[in-house]
This record gives structure tokens, C-alpha cells and sequence, in this order.
């Protein structure tokens, strides 16, 4: 596919991650975020999903980048939406599949696309889409900026109070 601004586009994670890491220089490597130690230190949100439910777990929200890892089981799918800021302003999106096989509709372009480990997804500003899960899948999403609805720090504090609260080896 062919880079015409707004469109849906499949790209290779390394030229994503470059292109991520000069646009959000001043911040750490997004790589170094991602790590199962830090799991369970940042709080997630569950999506009521057609089918089940997906997590969403906060691995950086700052305003101006949101990064989360993101769960879908086989067979659900994310209904038809678009993503903005709590402002409304219209964000962009990165979608890197690691895990699993996911479809993804973009009905703003009409592009339909089968993502498999190692590709990037890529909405532009407002465009309306849909994810399907043809298998469990695991993935990270970015947005830029931080997109409504996305973990937030106050998710981190709220997660670790409520286990905090709980009798030891209850998580």
C-alpha cells in the first residue's frame, strides 16, 4: 500500500518504530516500556467487546502519546469507532500486532486488512474503524495524542489501591 496521507497502510514495525521514536524524541524508547515486569505496576481497563471483553493496560500516558498493550480473544471484535482526545480533536493511530491474527476494517478509506505478528496498522485523523480477532491477539496501540478512553495514570493508582485492599495471594 502506498503512503496517501490518511490512509489505512500496513508498514514493518521497524520503520514504525523509528518513525515513532523521532516524533516522540524527548521521551524514552516505547520498546523499553514494554515488558511483562511492568505489567503489573500500571493499571488496565476492560473493553466490552462484540463477543467478550478485551484488556487494555496503560503502558504510558502523557498527553501528547498514549501507548497500551492491548488483549483480544478469538472472535470478538471492537464495533465501528473512531478515536479523539477529551477535547474532541481527532488523533492518530499505530496498531503493531505481536500476537495472533486481526482484522481490521477502515471504513473511512474502505480498506480491509488481515494483520499477523510484526504488522502495523495506521488510521489517520478520525478515520472510523473496526477490529475483528481471528485469533487471541495481542498488540500495542499508540495514539497520537493521547486518545479518550485509553488507561490513564489515574487507572494505575485505582488498580493498585484496589489490590492493596485484598488479603495476600488474592489478586
Amino acid at each position: 500500500m502506498s503512503d496517501m496521507g490518511n490512509v489505512c497502510e500496513i508498514r514493518s514495525v521497524k520503520e514504525d518504530f523509528e518513525a515513532l521514536e523521532a516524533y516522540t524524541n524527548h521521551l524514552p524508547p516505547f520498546t523499553a516500556l514494554i515488558s511483562p515486569e511492568a505489567l503489573p505496576q500500571t493499571g488496565w481497563v476492560e473493553y466490552e467487546l462484540g463477543g467478550g471483553k478485551g484488556r487494555g493496560y496503560n503502558l504510558l500516558n502523557i498527553g501528547i502519546v498514549a501507548v497500551q498493550r492491548v488483549e483480544i480473544p478469538r472472535g470478538t471484535t471492537f464495533p465501528q469507532h473512531g478515536h479523539q482526545t477529551k477535547d474532541g480533536k481527532p488523533v492518530v493511530e499505530y496498531g503493531i500486532i505481536y500476537e495472533g491474527r486481526m482484522k481490521v476494517t477502515n471504513f473511512t478509506t474502505g480498506e480491509e486488512s488481515i494483520l499477523e505478528p510484526k504488522d502495523c496498522v495506521r488510521l489517520g485523523e478520525g478515520e472510523s474503524h473496526k477490529g475483528e480477532a481471528l485469533t487471541d491477539v495481542c498488540l500495542i496501540n499508540i495514539t497520537v495524542p493521547a486518545a479518550e478512553g485509553y488507561p490513564e495514570n489515574g487507572h494505575v493508582k485505582e488498580r493498585l489501591n484496589a489490590r492493596a485492599s485484598k488479603p495476600p495471594g488474592e489478586v
